[in-house]
């Protein structure tokens, strides 16, 4: 589809068959988005803006993979002049949500490995990274940014949910930074870093 969109003579758009990057290795995909950087480079661009068309189908699991390799590749060449975006649909979800979940998904990873994943209920999504280790889960939702239609305004909270213990607490948005800083960073036990912030209610 992004190829049909593309007019004759824009000679700096490359088209790469995602079978021929993305395995089961990670570091293979990494190899290949370097090299398509440093040919870019090559040619005199100053910023490598990129695309992925993620191949939705039967395979419900599919998505959260790609988000995976997204996640990956924005921490690994985080200090390159790479723009990578992959287009998924949101449109379940409110405008003011997805922004919130954009904000702070490009904020954490700049500092820690970070995927967003919006593509299940919340329940499955917390069971989907219990199975792959993920330590701790960040959810947006209509209470931290309110309900325009019902006139009601959001808190600026976030609930982070904790894999062991299964416990979610509700944290300021701005907070975020140092509460994982002293988790992730520090090493600071999770019962020390909850005992400071109100019990999520589920």
């Amino acid at each position: 589809a992004a190829r049909a969109g593309v007019r004759d003579g824009h000679l700096a758009v490359s088209f790469v068959d995602a079978t021929e990057w993305y395995d089961a290795r990670p570091g293979r995909a990494l190899s290949a988005w370097r090299g398509l950087l440093d040919e870019h480079r090559r040619q005199g661009a100053k910023l490598v803006r990129a695309v992925g068309e993620i191949p939705f189908g039967a395979d419900p699991d599919a998505p959260a993979r790609w988000a995976s390799y997204e996640s990956l590749v924005n921490r690994a060449l985080a200090d390159q002049p790479l723009w990578v975006v992959c287009a998924h649909d949101a449109r379940s979800l409110s405008e003011e949500i997805v922004a919130a979940c954009h904000e702070l998904h490009h904020r954490l990873t700049r500092r820690w490995l970070t995927l967003y994943d919006d593509t299940a209920a919340i329940g499955r999504l917390y069971r989907r990274q219990d199975e792959v280790g993920t330590p701790y889960c960040v959810t947006v939702d209509v209470k931290t940014v309110g309900d325009a239609e019902k006139g009601e305004s959001g808190d600026g909270k976030v609930t982070i949910r904790e894999r062991d213990t299964m416990q979610q607490i509700r944290v300021p948005m701005t907070e975020l930074d140092a509460v994982f800083g002293r988790l992730l960073d520090a090493g600071a036990p999770w019962s020390e870093v909850a005992a400071g912030y109100p019990r999520a209610e589920g």
